[in-house]
């Protein structure tokens, strides 16, 4: 009957317990942030994000768990520690994930707002003003007023609709001018959910008419599977790849160490001398004498190897390369 050995090459199960470490460090922070967050006080968000990481880790090691165990008590465990600690720690992860995206779709949306309305006021000042027929300056118009009201304090100046042009005019620049700092201090609103976006314009141009909003959701969803089972997944890989069978080998079949013993002749070797065995034999001190002597001096059992013969032992025939 044959058996096979089992011999992986250690690279494969290096990189996946490698893997498995990332994404339960990953995991661990992520739960640590939500148990932290989830506290009243100190001493209770200490005690919540030590439970958060302990139950990411009991979670990824849950997968080889249930893989390895071989009763149905252990298995029965190993399925309940998998449901608890994976809900859990999916929830903390899509809790976290989920705020992290809302609140990166508000980031985006009150910038574009900001520089939107900035960009309006700029446009509609600028267009504005390009209608104004030109005037002198709201300065040198004041100065004039002035003078004209101390010499003749009883009659209307002549150049007042030049000067609510000027007014005005001073007015639009200062709003482009407003407008153009806020422009210019608020920073280009970074695009929240891409992938969402990019991936329901594929889809459409496939017929699936899905909207960036469900695509949100179900990414979210994808992104938490992956970072809360990739860590048992990763293990569970690695037990895998360091029991994958190598090349067969027949039990008992011979080696390039194995080395004959007694009269067993090395298997496919083809017998090349046959001859006895040559070295000078002591002779046993309890076969001195006559054979019957011998036989009676002889230990319990009579299990020696020399076989008496007249007085004298002969030892078996040996087989030599």
């Amino acid at each position: 009957m044959s058996v096979l050995q089992s011999a992986a090459s250690p690279w494969p199960v290096r990189i996946a317990y490698l893997c498995a470490a990332i994404f339960i460090i990953a995991s661990g922070s992520v739960n640590l942030l939500y148990g932290l967050a989830k506290g009243t006080d100190p001493a209770s968000s200490a005690v919540w994000g030590a439970v958060s990481v302990a139950a990411s880790i009991t979670f990824a090691l849950s997968w080889p768990a249930l893989i390895r165990s071989r009763s149905l008590s252990g298995a029965i465990v190993a399925i309940v520690a998998l449901l608890l600690s994976g809900g859990y720690s999916i929830s903390a992860a899509l809790g976290s994930a989920g705020a992290g995206r809302m609140d990166a779709a508000a980031q985006e949306k009150d910038s574009t707002g900001t520089r939107k309305r900035a960009q309006d006021a700029y446009d509609t000042a600028k267009a504005e003003l390009a209608t104004l027929k030109p005037s002198r300056t709201l300065g040198e118009l004041l100065a004039m007023k002035a003078g004209w009201v101390r010499a003749y304090p009883n009659q209307a100046w002549a150049l007042e609709p030049e000067l609510a042009r000027a007014k005005r005019r001073a007015e639009l620049e200062t709003a482009m001018a407003t407008a153009s700092g806020q422009l210019a201090t608020t920073p280009a609103g970074r695009v929240a959910n891409a992938d969402a976006e990019v991936l329901a314009r594929y889809l459409g141009a496939l017929g699936a008419e899905i909207g960036p909003d469900r695509l949100n959701d179900l990414l979210v969803l994808l992104t938490v599977a992956l970072l809360e089972m990739g860590g048992g997944l990763c293990l569970a890989l690695g037990l895998a790849l360091s029991g994958a069978p190598a090349s067969p080998t027949v039990a008992g079949a011979a080696t390039p160490t194995d080395r004959p013993t007694g009269h067993q002749r090395p298997r496919g070797r083809p017998l090349r001398s046959l001859r006895l065995a040559t070295r000078p034999l002591a002779r046993p001190a309890w076969s001195i004498g006559s054979p019957a002597k011998a036989a009676r001096r002889s230990p319990p059992g009579g299990n020696w190897p020399p076989l008496l013969a007249a007085g004298r032992p002969h030892w078996p025939m040996s087989y030599s390369d």
